[in-house]
């Protein structure tokens, strides 16, 4: 049986003040099923399928007390706000491993002696403002670039991409059952 204009509405007024998507068209399908054999009960008694559908949809109950009640029992997980969280970390930080690299590559005037080399006075070695090192020479300054960073930055990527990866990835593998359908 399909269904007409007026039950279709109610459906849609309904699904639309649902927040969670998935829970939306689940309900979405269980919804239309239930309006379906309402309907087709009242068409038996002896309505019509526009008049049907009207007395269904009252049976059913308000539309916003409906989406209502879904969204409070179908309220987000308390870590979305968490899981967005550490991906914002994890880009951070990203970028924080990958920019000395990009400063290095940017940089290349630091190389040639040029005037951001702070000389040591000693001859041995010669610092960039970058925080840097440039070995010098018994002719001058050679062209091995040395950066002195830790690779702690590196390891809270790595710890933060991992915590990220379970919390966007973990939700998908293993869905709970929301009891909607069995």
């Amino acid at each position: 049986m399909k269904l007409g204009k007026t039950a279709l509405d109610y459906i849609d007024s309904v699904c639309s003040a649902i927040r969670s998507e998935r829970v939306r068209t689940e309900f979405r399908e269980e919804l239309s099923d239930h309006m379906e054999h309402k309907v087709a009960k009242l068409m038996e008694e002896g309505f019509s399928q526009d008049c049907a559908e009207w007395e269904a949809a009252a049976r059913m109950g308000a539309a916003a007390v409906i989406s209502g009640r879904l969204n409070r029992i179908h309220r987000p997980h308390p870590l979305v706000f968490l899981k967005y969280v550490c991906l914002g970390i994890t880009c951070f930080l990203g970028f924080s491993n990958i920019y000395p690299y990009f400063e290095a590559l940017l940089s290349a005037s630091h190389m040639d002696g040029s005037t951001s080399i702070l000389y040591d006075g000693s001859g041995g070695i010669v610092m960039a403002d970058t925080g840097s090192a440039v070995i010098g020479g018994v002719d001058g300054p050679t062209t091995t670039y040395i950066t002195s960073r830790p690779n702690t930055l590196l390891l809270l990527f790595l710890v933060f991409a991992a915590i990220t990866l379970c919390l966007f990835l973990l939700p998908k593998i293993r869905r709970p059952n929301t009891g909607l359908r069995p």
